[in-house]
């Protein structure tokens, strides 16, 4: 049972590390469109173009779906869980424009349970807003009047139901195809399991997000998380397209 729990526990979360058990990471996306409107050559009107996509937006587009991991826990069940992860958009402009409710929750006998995790995400850009976005991870202070947001049957979160968990942001750098990036250092507080610390590497691509989610101990120790490698979260819904 505390194989079990222990798997489940450390299963990711969209996008960063939750301050006691593992992660949830988040994506990016390609650059923006081109083209536009305007009028003829030589008639005297105006070309408008869509606004370049930022890399906080890529990050944020790429997060928006459902994923689960049913595809690599068949392949090796000894070792990852089936699990569903679902984000929507959320309005809570108090947080920012590009922010997420995610709920995930194990999948048994085909049926996808109650969620086991309920958190938001806000998305920015970073120091360089090109290549370089960042995921803050916010918990909610008492999750469960939320659940099921996403399909219309839970209410709508506002700034005071929500904490944010310091030092568990993740920041990405975009690598010409995909999303890379981690939680900063030991920043990332954690007790779970007897841990100090936990990180998380992230990796997000158009079709799937990946993420290694471990807690440590005072002398650097693993003592909860995936030993093998991350767990990979394929997308089931399509790819949001670029505003316009």
């Amino acid at each position: 049972m505390r194989t079990f729990l222990a798997l489940v526990l450390t299963a990711l979360t969209v996008t960063a590390c939750d301050g006691g058990n593992e992660t949830t990471q988040g994506g990016g996306g390609q650059g923006g469109g081109s083209g536009g409107t305007g009028g003829m050559a030589g008639s005297g009107g105006t070309t408008t173009m869509p606004p370049k996509e930022t890399a906080g937006d890529k990050l944020y587009r790429y997060l928006t779906g459902q994923f689960d991991t049913k595809n690599q826990a068949k392949g090796d069940p000894n070792n990852y869980l089936p699990i569903n992860l679902l984000t929507c958009p959320i309005d809570i402009p108090e947080l920012g424009t590009r922010v997420l409710h995610v709920e995930q929750a194990l999948i048994q006998s085909g049926e996808i349970q109650n969620p086991y995790r309920q958190r938001v995400y806000v998305v920015t850009d970073g120091a360089d807003p090109e290549t370089q976005a960042v995921s803050h991870v916010w918990e909610f202070n008492a999750p469960t009047k939320f659940t099921g947001f996403c399909a219309g049957t839970g209410e709508k979160a506002t700034p005071t139901d929500l904490t944010e968990r310091d030092g568990c942001r993740v920041e990405l750098t975009w690598m010409t195809d995909h999303f890379e990036g981690s939680t900063p250092g030991k920043e990332c507080l954690s007790d779970f399991q007897g841990a100090t610390y936990a990180t998380s590497k992230v990796s997000v691509f158009d079709n799937r997000i990946e993420s290694w989610d471990q807690g440590w101990d005072a002398n650097d120790m693993q003592v909860w998380g995936a030993v093998k490698g991350p767990y990979i979260f394929d997308r089931l819904t399509p790819l949001p397209e670029p505003p316009q």
